[in-house]
């Protein structure tokens, strides 16, 4: 597993790391598109837009979640675990 430590800023946390492939590969060119899952995902989110080339959305919806791909060319979904269930997850 590998993570991202980002620079300090008034807003945020000391640091925020991101564990997990969802950006990664998107950003090194192995995926056009990644998924992201936290707690209520907003602090990953949070963390995405600090990286340059990562347009991630926070969704919990099917419809955010298309419309951000299809009109936003988001390229990273966030998830939060502990807001919606596995299967809207899946969906």
């Amino acid at each position: 597993m590998t993570s991202l430590t980002l620079a300090p800023t008034t807003h945020l946390r000391s640091t925020i790391r991101l564990r997990g492939g969802g950006w990664e590969a998107v950003l090194d060119g192995r995926s056009d598109r990644g998924v992201l899952i936290c707690g209520s995902g907003v602090g990953a989110s949070v963390g995405c837009e600090q990286i340059a080339r990562i347009r991630a959305g926070l969704c919990h919806d099917t419809y955010s979640a298309h419309q951000g791909v299809e009109h936003d060319d988001m390229n990273v979904l966030v998830l939060g675990a502990r807001i919606i269930g596995p299967a809207l997850a899946k969906n």
